[in-house]
């Protein structure tokens, strides 16, 4: 163990109008809302009453409606899949203005379809500048194709790097995060720990915690939140899933705290 890190997430004030620093809303699964360099991003927008896929996965009521996030800046959506995009979701958001990016055509497609103009396809290639932000787009893979992450910082490269992961395969069935890791260096990783495995055996479908915090320290973070652990597996899948809270470990200087559903965090 070592000493905790200068820089670390806590659990921040309620309401508050959206600062120049970093602040983290988890609300349900991978759904999350982050305050960063003045703007706010909503990730992975799925807050519909219903969240399930017959036979995968449930998961609880969000913390929070869609028609309660506030005006949106920024909508970035790691995948087309169900855990990390419900169309009702996105089109009850104050997002009629916000610039929408996505890692797949066919999901700006269908984002086009509901009457959005504004939506960018990104690649982990090419980082965008979109209101004073920079984003670079990180590889991932969702269970039915293909999915992205994302890492968020000023535009004026000043301020806190957020990373959310998306939609991950296990570090050992795919390596391209781990590489992507090692040569974009952030503060905060919002890694989608999700562990699903088939049970019928073989090895898991979805990176778990070991795997983001691998990912974490590659990245030379300082803090980890494991985001969408509070799905439940129905069906032919399992879940690694906690239902008591995840004690926070400072260790090789990365704080990792599993965050609760509803509450901010953000700068000391």
């Amino acid at each position: 163990m070592t000493a905790m890190p200068s820089w670390q997430l806590v659990a921040a004030s309620a309401e508050a109008a959206p600062s120049s620093t970093l602040r983290v809303l988890p609300l349900r699964h991978t759904t999350v809302i982050a305050e960063i360099a003045g703007r706010r991003v909503v990730f992975d927008p799925s807050l519909s009453p219903s969240f399930s896929a017959q036979g995968v996965f449930a998961g609880p009521l969000p913390a929070r409606h869609a028609d309660e996030v506030g005006p949106v800046d920024l909508v970035c959506i790691s995948s087309g899949e169900a855990t990390s995009f419900d169309p009702r979701t996105l089109v009850a958001l104050d997002a009629r203005h916000a610039s929408i990016l996505v890692g797949d055509d066919d999901t700006a497609r269908r984002i086009r379809q509901l009457g959005w103009r504004r939506v960018r396809v990104v690649s982990p290639t090419t980082p965008v500048d979109v209101g004073g932000l920079r984003i670079q787009a990180s590889p991932g893979r969702g269970l039915l194709g293909p999915a992205v992450g994302f890492v968020v910082g000023s535009a004026n490269h000043d301020g806190a790097r957020l990373w959310h992961t998306g939609l991950l395969p296990p570090l050992e069935v795919d390596a391209r995060a781990a590489a992507f890791a090692s040569a974009n260096p952030v503060d905060v990783v919002l890694g989608c720990a999700w562990g699903l495995r088939s049970r019928t055996g073989g090895p898991p479908l979805q990176a778990d915690v070991d795997d983001v915090a691998a990912l974490a320290r590659l990245a030379r973070a300082q803090v980890l939140l494991p985001i969408g652990r509070d799905a439940v597996a129905t069906g032919l899948f399992s879940l690694v899933w906690e239902q008591e809270p995840m004690p926070v470990v400072v260790e090789q200087g990365l704080r990792i705290e599993r965050p609760v559903n509803g509450t901010w965090y953000g700068r000391p």
